[in-house]
């Protein structure tokens, strides 16, 4: 049951988990929205509650499987990761991006903040903004339910990195 929210701090950061101001879950319906923009559906969610309740994605990491512990090499990964730490999440994906450039990519949906995480975007595809207002996040509730968050207060972007192409053999 989705009950209204009162106050939530969008900027909060440390570890996603119950009772964490900053577990932030994207609604089904915007995921599933934003999976059909995607030419490689997600397979690995970044940031999810240690039982996967929150999970958009078979697998997952989480407090107790700590994403930037995590090789995701190989994986198409979503990523919405805490407001605080968003330029360390995309340096961790960007590594583990190197180990195998054909076989992964990314889903980061962030903030538009400007920020030292904008230049690691580059090379990467927007493919949607929501605006201000937008609901767009679930958080948990006191008991134990998910209730629908206000509207963001900011714009959200959804940007997508690509596998990258193998290069033509050069004879």
């Amino acid at each position: 049951s989705v009950v209204p929210n009162t106050v939530i701090d969008y900027e909060a950061g440390g570890d996603i988990g119950a009772g964490s101001t900053s577990d932030r879950c994207i609604l089904q319906s915007e995921f599933d929205f934003i999976q059909t923009l995607l030419p490689l559906k997600s397979s690995f969610d970044a940031a999810c509650n240690d039982d996967g309740g929150n999970a958009m994605c078979p697998e997952f990491a989480s407090p107790s499987r700590s994403f930037l512990h995590t090789d995701v090499s190989g994986k198409n990964v979503y990523m919405n990761p805490p407001y605080c730490r968003i330029q360390q999440w995309i340096k961790h994906y960007l590594r583990c991006k190197a180990r195998s450039p054909c076989n992964t990519s990314a889903c980061i949906v962030i903030p538009a903040w400007t920020g030292k995480h904008r230049k690691l975007l580059a090379g990467m595809q927007m493919l949607h903004r929501y605006p201000t207002g937008h609901v767009l996040f679930t958080a948990p509730s006191t008991d134990g339910t998910r209730h629908v968050m206000p509207g963001i207060p900011w714009p959200v972007e959804v940007w997508y990195d690509a596998p990258r192409r193998e290069m033509a053999s050069l004879r």
